[in-house]
């Protein structure tokens, strides 16, 4: 596993270095790790280099860590750890699907806390997957990297983290196959993934790329309460 530290302060990278070394020794993984003392250093790495995790300060001198993370290239899949001082900007780091937020000083008791989400984040991703055939190539992606999917004739588009696939496959059969604990679908023609809307205006939902998808209005209730309760869920899961 490799992971950065990014924090300004040289003695909180170091005492966090050492009590992630620590619980990996716990829970017997190997790691590398790497430390930078400011976001565009770590952003030059992330541009080349893979990461499994990013521990993020958020009080940082210049670029903040809420805003290090919204720069994050597309590439990193990794998982995302905030550290700071105050609660101030939780709800932020749920809109950037951070695995976990910790007040400072960390401690060992809150990185079991981040290993127990992250084994749980992996077990999902392994078993949460959707099989598609493309240019008679076939294809698994992982369900929780698609960002949302369109109708296109008889055929479907599909818009996720790595690119855009079409499959000669209908918007009905690709939903029978979808966990519905991650989308909802608020038009026949759009299948959307909850983690990617950027806001919920009534009768309209907008997505992070600048998407604006209109919900049928007999079920705007429905979908309304679902994702409210996937926000509310979020919220329990990061408290």
């Amino acid at each position: 596993m490799r992971i950065a530290i990014c924090d300004d302060e040289a003695l909180d990278r170091i005492q966090l270095s050492d009590l992630i070394q620590a619980l990996a020794a716990n829970h017997h993984f190997s790691c590398t790790i790497d430390e930078f003392s400011d976001g565009p250093s770590l952003l030059d790495r992330v541009a080349s280099q893979d990461y499994d995790a990013i521990f993020l300060d958020i009080f940082m001198e210049g670029l903040n860590g809420i805003d290090v993370a919204r720069s994050l290239p597309s590439r990193f899949h990794g998982f995302l750890v905030f550290t700071t001082t105050s609660p101030d900007f939780a709800l932020d780091a749920i809109g950037l699907d951070a695995v976990h937020y910790l007040l400072k000083p960390v401690t060992m008791d809150h990185l079991e806390e981040v290993y127990a989400r992250w084994s749980e984040r992996s077990r999902k991703k392994q078993t949460s997957v959707l099989e598609i055939t493309v240019d008679r190539q076939h294809l698994i992606l992982d369900q929780e990297a698609i960002h949302y999917i369109e109708a296109n004739n008889k055929s479907s588009i599909i818009h996720a983290n790595d690119g855009v696939y079409k499959t000669y496959e209908t918007m009905a059969a690709l939903r029978d196959r979808l966990n519905e604990g991650i989308f909802i679908f608020p038009q026949r023609s759009f299948i959307v993934n909850m983690d990617y809307i950027d806001r919920f205006q009534k009768t309209r939902l907008i997505l992070k790329d600048g998407t604006k998808l209109n919900v049928g209005r007999a079920i705007r209730d429905a979908i309304a309460d679902k994702y409210t309760e996937h926000l509310a869920g979020m919220v329990r899961g990061n408290a």
